[in-house]
């Protein structure tokens, strides 16, 4: 029976970096994640990603929970990230993506805005370094301003109630939309918050 031999380092699958997409409501923060698939013992990736700053601003860039072993570097300027990503754990070849990098933003742009993130210059390594085969670029997508839960631009004294309604158990609000603390968890200090901001106390949300 006739064998093939594989010598170490040989990619034998075609490999694919993918960004993410994420809707947020415009201030709010979210995650963009980053995944590989069909790469043959994955030890390392390194991309540049790139957005337009005056509608997303880069915060950070972390490795994911799931890589416990993996280290990240990262150069940010305005609007770009230099990531550079190792790991111990080699990834196996697998048409299944594995989220390996989390980019967090901020929505900064307009209300309705598709802001798209793209990336370049992206390559791997199973110890020797090579190109991905396909590369996908991800993007944000702006929606209503937190607070702004009747949808008319503006946080008034209509949305404090709707939120206080919500709180009460009377109705629902639009979840990403009514963490005005930004601490994950919609309760009583957003309400005190948005009612500091609709009488006036406080510039901003």
């Amino acid at each position: 029976m006739p064998c093939t031999t594989i010598t170490v380092g040989e990619n034998v699958m075609a490999g694919t970096l993918t960004l993410g997409s994420v809707q947020l409501a415009q201030g709010a923060q979210g995650v963009v994640n980053v995944s590989v698939a069909g790469v043959a013992n994955h030890v390392g990736s390194q991309f540049d990603i790139g957005c337009d700053s005056a509608a997303v601003h880069i915060d950070g860039v972390s490795v994911a929970s799931s890589r416990p072993n993996g280290i990240v570097t990262v150069n940010i300027g305005n609007g770009t990230a230099k990531i550079v990503y190792t790991d111990t754990d080699a990834i196996p070849a697998s048409t299944t993506p594995t989220t390996i990098i989390a980019v967090t933003v901020t929505a900064t742009g307009a209300v309705g805005a598709s802001v798209p993130i793209t990336v370049t210059n992206a390559k791997w390594s199973d110890n020797t370094t090579k190109s991905f085969a396909t590369v996908t670029g991800g993007s944000v997508v702006i929606q209503s301003k937190i607070g702004d839960f009747d949808g008319d631009g503006s946080i008034s004294q209509n949305d404090y109630q709707l939120l206080a309604n919500a709180i009460a158990g009377i109705g629902t609000v639009d979840v990403s939309l009514a963490d005005v603390t930004k601490d994950g968890v919609v309760d009583l200090s957003d309400l005190v918050r948005m009612h500091f901001y609709v009488k006036g106390l406080i510039p901003t949300l």
